[in-house]
């Protein structure tokens, strides 16, 4: 099993201490020319429904697995689409694999160990088109025909004083067996 998903912007945030704030959603295969921005990572878990009602935007984006397997690698590429300014503070972007089930008439997702950070960061001036890439091998996760997964493109961000971001990010992600 292998897939690939591309997605054109999407926004993702830092809160103060430099944690996650809100992430892009974009689907495990396929294209998106902008990924769904705003998803709260807040609880540790993704919601469809949720408590405010059905997020169409983000069913968009959630996509069922055709078949039972394990998936081992996930490979991630970020570019930058909008030049910042991050002064001596470094911004990484993560992607991860978010996995889940139907649930009480709800999609509820959760992340998986299939996750990697861009490297080395995005540090001080960081202008249009600047990459960053990043290699995850050697995992074993079960994925069962029917699952829904999701990949999920967050941000931390370290050092400096300005530990309150937003970057505006282009994502091609790579899963596999």
């Amino acid at each position: 099993m292998a897939f690939t998903s591309s997605m054109g912007t999407g926004t993702a945030t830092t809160i103060l201490g430099g944690l996650v704030g809100t992430a892009a959603a974009m689907p495990i295969s396929g294209a998106e020319l902008t990924g769904v921005s705003g998803v709260s990572l807040a609880g540790g878990t993704i919601s469809v429904s949720g408590n405010l009602g059905l997020n169409i935007n983000l069913l968009s984006q959630v996509q069922k697995f055709p078949r039972t397997g394990t998936l081992s690698s996930l490979q991630a590429t970020f570019a930058n689409t909008a030049a910042i300014s991050l002064g001596g503070t470094t911004v990484t972007p993560t992607a991860t694999l978010w996995k889940g089930s139907l649930s009480g008439g709800d999609i509820v997702l959760s992340p998986t160990t299939l996750t990697c950070a861009g490297t080395p960061g995005f540090k001080a001036v960081v202008t249009v088109g600047t990459i960053l890439t990043c290699s995850l091998t050697g995992q074993s996760l079960t994925v069962n025909a029917g699952d829904y997964g999701l990949i999920v493109i967050s941000e931390t961000a370290s050092g400096g004083i300005n530990l309150v971001n937003t970057t505006v990010l282009g994502a091609t992600v790579a899963i596999s067996e």
